[in-house]
């Protein structure tokens, strides 16, 4: 099954759009993941069959302990992933070391993601280049990000020119100038390009985000990317209108916020031709409701999604009924929480091939220690001996 609405994970999210989140909640979140975030990486690295499979579910693991404040950890185990995904990720750290102010060690890792740069071809080259502009960007380092931003636009303007626009708006912020970070992104407001109009999207976002601002500034900035959002493909709509609702309440806008919610909870019900098609979104508004203080609301969708899983590709449903255990996290619901989180690796167990089995289990303990789930011992015993038990047939 292929989604129409996408997904809702941390990673999924553009990275520009999170650039200037505080990072102080996360730290103190996923201490007590670290061991869930254990699991994740040694599934992922127990991927023997397929290469580019293992060093994605490798880079993802890691870039959660990064996310965590574990930059030493991530960076121990980072000389395992092999290829280009390495050099995302030192990117990855380099940007949130840089959001926790800690300039010089954000510096080495853009360096150690410049090495891997130097080495790797195609497309995967400028992806490393715009993480690292985005990490200059955060250091403030407004010269040397718009010179990557605007050789990524210039050698692919379709996927990089609005990724550019919002990383030079940041740059801007940063260094003070934050209409100037506005101006930037004005002047895609013609563009209708996909990659364009989301990026534009992002950028007023990531202005919002910007803590240094004035708050009224930081409200035009909302309300632009609200505009934004609006003009955006269905899937997209959905995804931006999710992360423009936090910062309404943040905001102090709680009326802007529940709107939001409420429109993409309208564009999930009325936009699912197929009933699976409609589970990440119902299980993203569920925690968006959730988030926002309204356990009520937010029991229904997910209660709609754990009733459409059965429906979903197989492949898909570990992962699905994990995220929905996450969302439940949120409610809070701890005891339905913990039964899905069984039940989503009972049912990655059943799969008879260990690839995907260990994708999907990776992925199901990469969501636990983001949200801080700390395994019991029967939870470590039963992953232990599914660790074991990878191999032929892959």
């Amino acid at each position: 099954m292929k989604s129409r609405f996408v997904s809702m994970s941390r990673m999924s999210l553009s990275g520009v759009a999170l650039m200037l989140a505080a990072s102080a909640a996360g730290a103190a979140m996923a201490e007590p993941g670290l061991e869930s975030l254990d699991f994740a990486f040694r599934f992922a690295t127990a991927i023997k069959s397929d290469a580019r499979d293992r060093a994605k579910a490798q880079e993802l693991a890691l870039g959660e302990y990064a996310a965590a404040g574990a930059y030493d950890e991530a960076a121990r185990r980072a000389t395992q992933i092999e290829g280009w995904r390495r050099g995302s990720l030192y990117a990855t750290m380099a940007t949130e070391l840089a959001r926790a102010g800690r300039a010089d060690e954000a510096r080495g890792f853009i360096a150690k993601a410049e090495e891997v740069r130097q080495s790797t071809s195609g497309w995967e080259n400028p992806r490393i280049s715009s993480q690292v502009a985005e990490a200059l960007a955060l250091l403030g380092d407004h010269e040397q990000s718009n010179r990557i931003t605007a050789d990524l636009a210039s050698n692919d303007p379709i996927q990089y020119s609005g990724r550019a626009a919002a990383t030079d708006a940041v740059a801007a912020a940063v260094q003070g100038n934050f209409e100037q970070g506005m101006e930037k992104l004005r002047a895609l407001e013609s563009n209708n390009d996909l990659d364009a109009a989301w990026g534009r999207t992002t950028g007023y976002l990531a202005l919002a985000k910007h803590a240094d601002a004035p708050k009224a500034s930081r409200l035009l900035a909302l309300d632009a990317a609200r505009s934004s959002a609006d003009r955006l493909p269905i899937e997209r709509r959905l995804d931006g209108l999710l992360q423009i609702a936090p910062e309404y309440a943040a905001l102090g806008r709680k009326g802007d916020a529940k709107q939001a919610i409420s429109e993409a909870a309208k564009l999930v019900s009325s936009n699912a031709k197929n009933p699976p098609e409609a589970i990440p979104g119902l299980i993203a508004v569920g925690r968006a409701w959730a988030e926002s203080g309204e356990p009520q609301k937010a029991r229904k969708p997910l209660q709609d999604a754990e009733g459409l899983v059965s429906q979903a590709l197989s492949i898909d449903q570990p992962g699905l009924i994990e995220r929905i255990a996450s969302a439940w996290r949120q409610v809070p619901d701890s005891e339905r929480a913990r039964r899905l989180d069984l039940k989503a690796i009972d049912n990655a167990a059943a799969m008879r091939l260990s690839r995907p089995r260990a994708i999907a289990l990776s992925a199901i303990c990469r969501q636990m220690g983001q949200d801080g789930v700390v395994p019991d011992e029967a939870l470590r015993l039963r992953l232990e001996s599914l660790l074991a038990g990878l191999g032929e047939p892959w």
